[in-house]
Parts: structure tokens; C-alpha cells; sequence
């Protein structure tokens, strides 16, 4: 009784830690796509809120330096009052958002790189604002001739060399981008090749498992559950001639003991029929 006990006990066990097992790799399975995710994420917002940001950000300050260069040309070409302090006012507008945008990059540029390309930028911005306020300065004076001369000449020289660092920083962050995109490519072929392979394991182990339990649960019924029904019926129904099949050596499965209690009742049964044989014969011969 006790052996049985235990036995069932056994066999409870190892389909609890056979469960517990393939679960903890649907676990790890979901807590490592979890933290892929939120690691591509992290790339993503990255690449979307920061570098494409600041692509946007100096993309606007070359917008406004080119729409400066024309009111600036505007001021040299017109003679009219008017018009010439409707384009300074214009100028004072897209300085200012050129500032604004500045100001963005020099709060989120992070990298050593970034920070040099930036400060030559901000050098270079403060010579264009020095020549193109004295081409204003002359604009404004109605100096045609000399505007344009210095708009020809320190003028484009100090557009080109802003626009200069402009073009290398959007080109850092383009790398910048890459390397995101490439980030979170290999972070999904990774977390794919992880998924695939304790998806791999967990079916190995279930299948183990399976095997295990079935050839476990096997061996204590000493062959199948049917024949082993099929058995306790004929001998509940009397057939104690019924023959009980079992595996060479098997002393302890439930067929062996069925076997052994069979052998016992056909005994028991053979006492009996001995022992009212005898008294048959008893009275028979008192009588």
C-alpha cells in the first residue's frame, strides 16, 4: 500500500515539474520578447524623437538662412523705405526661430562629434550675422552698390562656410539613424533566433517529459491501462484461468500483482473445493 503511494506520488511529481517546466519557458520566452521590445523601442523613440529631430531642426535653420539671404538681397535691390523694413522685420523673424533651433540642438546634442560639428556651426553663425547685419546696415542706408558688394562677397563666403557644419551634422545624424536601423534589426534577429531555440528546447523537453511519464506509468502498470482493465474484470467476473502477461522479471507492477493475486484466489479456491470434497465424503460415509 505504501509503495503504491509512493509510486502515485512519483508520478504526481514529475507531471508537476514536467508543467512547471515547459511554463517557465513560455516565461522566459515572453520576458525576453518583452525586453527586445522595449530595448527596439528605446531605438526607435531614438531614432524618431532625437536624430530625425534634429535632421528636421537643421533643415529649417538652412530653410531660414536661405529665406534671410533673400530678404537680404530684397533690402540691396529695392529702393523702397517700406519694403526694406518689412524684410528686416522678416529677418528678425526667421533669426529668431534660427535661434530657437539652435538652441535644440545645443540642449540634445550628446555626442563628441555632434558638440564639435555644433560649436564650429555657432562660430560660423555668429560671422554670417556679422557680415549679413553690415549688408543690412547698408541695405538700409540705400548703399546699393556697396550691399552688394559685400553680399557677393563676405556675404556668400560666410553662408558657405555656416552651411558647412550644417551639412556635417545632418550627415552625423543620418549615420546616427543607421546605426539605429541596424540596432534594432539585429536586436529582432536576436530575440527571433532566442524565441526559436528555447521554443526548441521546451518541445524537447515536453516531449521528454511525455516519454517519461508514459514509460513510468507504463512500468507500474506493468503494460496497458485496457489489458490491465481487461484483466481485473476477467478475474472479477471469476476467470481465474485467465492468463496475465508481463514483462520478464516484473515482480512489483500492477499486472505482476494481479498475476499473484489470481494464482492466491485459484489456491484459496482449490483449498476450498478440497476441503468441501472432504466433507462430502465425511458424511457420506457417516451417513
Amino acid at each position: 500500500m505504501n509503495h503504491t503511494k509512493g509510486a502515485r506520488m512519483k508520478v504526481a511529481t514529475a507531471m508537476g515539474l514536467g508543467f512547471a517546466l515547459v511554463i517557465l519557458m513560455g516565461l522566459i520566452i515572453a520576458i525576453i520578447a518583452r525586453v527586445q521590445l522595449e530595448r527596439a523601442s528605446d531605438e526607435i523613440h531614438l531614432l524618431v524623437e532625437d536624430r530625425m529631430a534634429k535632421v528636421s531642426w537643421v533643415s529649417t535653420i538652412q530653410n531660414n538662412l536661405n529665406i534671410q539671404a533673400r530678404a537680404v538681397r530684397n533690402i540691396a535691390l529695392t529702393e523702397d523705405a517700406g519694403e526694406k523694413q518689412a524684410e528686416k522685420k522678416r529677418i528678425d523673424e526667421v533669426r529668431a526661430e534660427t535661434g530657437a533651433m539652435f538652441k535644440k540642438l545645443e540642449e540634445t546634442v550628446n555626442t563628441e562629434q555632434g558638440r564639435l560639428i555644433l560649436k564650429s556651426a555657432f562660430d560660423a553663425r555668429n560671422a554670417y550675422n556679422v557680415a549679413m547685419n553690415k549688408v543690412i546696415d547698408l541695405g538700409l542706408a540705400g548703399d546699393t552698390e556697396g550691399t552688394r558688394s559685400v553680399l557677393n562677397t563676405e556675404g556668400r563666403q560666410a553662408q558657405a562656410a555656416l552651411f558647412q557644419p550644417l551639412d556635417n551634422l545632418v550627415s552625423l545624424q543620418r549615420k546616427l539613424m543607421g546605426d539605429s536601423a541596424e540596432r534594432v534589426q539585429e536586436l529582432a534577429s536576436i530575440t527571433s533566433v532566442l524565441m526559436l531555440v528555447i521554443a526548441a528546447i521546451a518541445v524537447v523537453a515536453g516531449a521528454a517529459i511525455a516519454w517519461f511519464l508514459t514509460r513510468s506509468i507504463t512500468r507500474q502498470l506493468g503494460g496497458e491501462p485496457d489489458y490491465a482493465c481487461t484483466i481485473a474484470r476477467e478475474i472479477a467476473a471469476g476467470n481465474l484461468a485467465v492468463d496475465v502477461h508481463t514483462q520478464a522479471g516484473d515482480k512489483t507492477s500492477l499486472l505482476a500483482n494481479m498475476r499473484d493475486m489470481r494464482d492466491s484466489l485459484a489456491r484459496v479456491v482449490s483449498q476450498v473445493r478440497t476441503g468441501t470434497d472432504t466433507v462430502a465424503t465425511a458424511s457420506s460415509q457417516i451417513s
